[in-house]
């Protein structure tokens, strides 16, 4: 977990884009159009809110949704959680 955690550090102090990306507003409408990535939402509008859940099968959902490990592949259309992210083209 620890290391989930530093690789979103990093990618926050690293990345104005990226840190700029991870809204609130943005993670909830994510969350809302992915539902198999299994993350309760409560409340509407401003007062949205991630709720985490300490199932073992679900702990790790909100840093894998912050660490931006749900990927779609342009190629297939498949989406996919990442395993490692090299980001080979820069935007």
């Amino acid at each position: 977990m620890m290391a989930k955690m530093s690789s979103i550090k990093r990618s926050m102090d690293d990345d104005p884009a990226y840190a700029a990306a991870m809204t609130m507003p943005k993670l909830v409408a994510y969350v809302h159009a992915h539902p198999h990535i299994d993350i309760d939402v409560v409340g509407a509008g401003e007062d949205c809110r991630l709720v985490f859940d300490p199932s073992p099968a679900r702990r790790f959902q909100i840093l894998k949704l912050l660490d931006d490990d749900f990927l779609r592949s342009v190629l297939t259309e498949r989406e996919y959680e990442a395993g490692s992210k090299v980001q080979t083209i820069q935007n």
